[in-house]
């Protein structure tokens, strides 16, 4: 954790994160708008307005996460002066999610590089992670910046340790000389107060007004999120309907849990003519936005609730022809409906299957193993509805639980 000293410091860093920052891809869920800079590179406004900027770099097997949150001391209230650096260390004493001291302990046994650091104008999140693990880096950014605990009791021994920050900085030489200089200069403006705060504004400062900072300031239309590095997928879920869709996440969720290598991509599909080329419809993609989404070669599992003769008819002309359509096959009967999804492929467990199939030098037997263990689920679920007449409690009951599901395979 530290603080910026100067604009220059903080000008330095900002540029050299969007150089080196950023990367994943899209996760379920629609952007409002995006835009591609290149043909590695993707800029979007999501619909609760976050900005996301996406920077594919496979020079190296890894990923860089920054999230950017535009506020920093220019925007504290004078009797509140250092609460946006105390609420940068506070992050790390407990989320909801992960007690204290567990967020660092995460990243660093996965090899992974955690920090924050607070200015004038910003606050900045920042994991730096092995390409298989980048989705933890994500995850833990998230849950410092949106679900801090900010519990009191951690908040007053943590002032003692900004304080002692503080009171090292004043034995600098040159850190007294730029805060001279720094009051000399912008006097009267929230640019002339350190951005650390003083002594009796940092003991002031209580878990309530943690709380309304966050509030006011950690909003999605106030954020930036970056993503840099090996971000290139080994297979991309598309999807397009309600069950299709709800299917897609729980093939997730199986893949997540069972094999947590295998890195997917998921399109929810909101609008077919996106799959056509701009030059046959209005609302078609570029040939370039298109493979930013789909890759111009990974293989694609597309799940359908029409029939998949349309799907490669929109797609027919795009440069991925790996592409697996999921949809209508005119198989049905009175029956439940999970079972009406398996008697045309596009359940989670034929979904899954897919992926292991067309990854078979990644996978190897644990790909097989699993493919086992989903035919035995697919055993388990004929038997079931055969007695019972309704699909099994974990597929009813089923939630997307923040990607974690309720499928234990």
């Amino acid at each position: 954790m530290r603080h910026s000293i100067s604009f220059l410091t903080a000008a330095l860093f900002c540029a050299a994160a969007v150089l080196l920052s950023i990367g994943q891809a899209f996760a379920a869920g629609r952007a409002a708008a995006a835009s591609s800079v290149s043909a590695n590179e993707v800029l979007t406004r999501l619909p609760n307005g976050l900005t996301v900027y996406i920077l594919k770099d496979t020079r190296f097997p890894l990923v860089c996460t920054r999230l950017y949150v535009r506020t920093g001391s220019a925007n504290e209230e004078p009797r509140h002066a250092g609460i946006s650096h105390v609420l940068e260390h506070m992050v790390f004493k407990g989320t909801e999610h992960r007690p204290k001291g567990q967020v660092a302990r995460e990243v660093e046994a996965l090899g992974g590089y955690l920090n924050a650091a607070t200015s004038f104008d910003k606050t900045w999140y920042l994991t730096d992670m092995p390409a298989a693990h980048w989705r933890t880096g994500m995850d833990v950014v998230k849950d410092m910046a949106f679900q801090a605990q900010l519990d009191p009791k951690e908040l007053e021994a943590e002032k003692n340790v900004v304080i002692s920050e503080l009171q090292r900085g004043e034995a600098s030489p040159m850190r007294k000389l730029y805060e001279n200089l720094q009051v000399a200069g912008l006097k009267n403006t929230p640019y002339g107060r350190p951005i650390i705060g003083y002594v009796d504004t940092i003991k002031a400062i209580t878990a309530q007004d943690l709380r309304d900072y966050v509030k006011r300031w950690y909003q999605p239309q106030n954020m930036m999120l970056l993503v840099a590095g090996d971000i290139e997928p080994d297979a991309v879920l598309a999807c397009c309907g309600d069950t299709p869709t709800l299917e897609t996440l729980a093939a997730v969720t199986i893949l997540r849990q069972a094999l947590p290598e295998v890195r997917l991509r998921v399109v929810n599909v909101v609008d077919l003519m996106k799959l056509q080329p701009h030059t046959e419809h209005p609302h078609g993609l570029t040939d370039e936005d298109y493979d930013v989404l789909f890759t111009r070669d990974k293989p694609i599992i597309f799940a359908f609730h029409g029939y998949p003769s349309l799907v490669h008819e929109l797609t027919y002309r795009r440069h991925n022809k790996n592409i697996h359509v999921r949809g209508y096959r005119e198989e049905g009967t009175i029956t439940t409906p999970f079972d009406m999804r398996v008697l045309n492929n596009l359940d989670r467990f034929h979904l899954t299957m897919d992926v292991i199939h067309l990854l078979p030098e990644k996978l190897g037997t644990r790909g097989a193993f699993l493919i086992q263990q989903l035919q035995d689920k697919l055993v388990e679920h004929k038997q079931y509805i055969a007695e019972h007449g309704q699909d099994l409690p974990e597929i009813r009951d089923w939630k997307w639980n923040n990607g974690n599901g309720n499928y234990d395979a």
